[in-house]
């Protein structure tokens, strides 16, 4: 968050369009599953993730299971398994509790449709509110960042669910700039 506030501006001009948010939620989950091996090789991931983090490079197996990603979620790839039951449904498939990745999780649980609309109502929900807007107040900033903290732990964590819809929802609260520009 300190380093976003010090680069507001810049962050503001790159992701000022409702669609941004929605589509770096996508394509960075789905990147980081599928070229994992080939991010981990960067020295930046190796100081980050070994001297930084103490943590060893398989990122305490998400790379193993994004290994063998495929496998339950070409079982029901429409629809899903339903809300929740991934619990039930990887350790039955996999020697492991879950995906470990926000988007592919969804999928599983709601299927490749169920995943389109919530990013869709992701969408709408930042395109009606003005968190982006170029004079917005200080507050939809830091809320857009909490939003954007979502995504970026999505990567390698469960954390793109019902919960983040309702935290996303939030946005239609928040405060409008109501000084007028002469």
């Amino acid at each position: 968050i300190a380093v976003c506030t010090y680069i507001r501006n810049i962050l503001k001009r790159l992701i000022k369009k409702a669609w941004i948010l929605p589509i770096l939620l996508v394509v960075a989950d789905l990147t980081f599953v599928f070229l994992n091996q080939v991010i981990l090789k960067w020295d930046i991931s190796k100081f980050i993730i070994v001297d930084l983090l103490h943590r060893d490079m398989t990122l305490t197996t998400r790379t193993a299971i994004y290994e063998m990603v495929l496998i339950p979620l070409s079982i029901r790839p429409i629809w899903g398994f339903g809300c929740y039951n991934t619990y039930a449904v990887v350790p039955a498939i996999m020697p492991y509790p879950n995906l470990q990745n926000g988007i592919l999780n969804s999928i599983l649980e709601i299927g490749i449709i169920g995943t389109f609309l919530y990013v869709l109502v992701l969408y709408l929900l930042i395109k009606k509110s003005n968190i982006l807007q170029k004079n917005s107040t200080r507050s939809n900033f830091y809320f857009m960042l909490f939003i954007l903290s979502f995504i970026v732990v999505s990567l390698v964590e469960v954390n793109i669910d019902n919960f983040f819809l309702c935290w996303s929802t939030l946005v239609l609260c928040l405060p409008q700039n109501k000084r007028k520009i002469i």
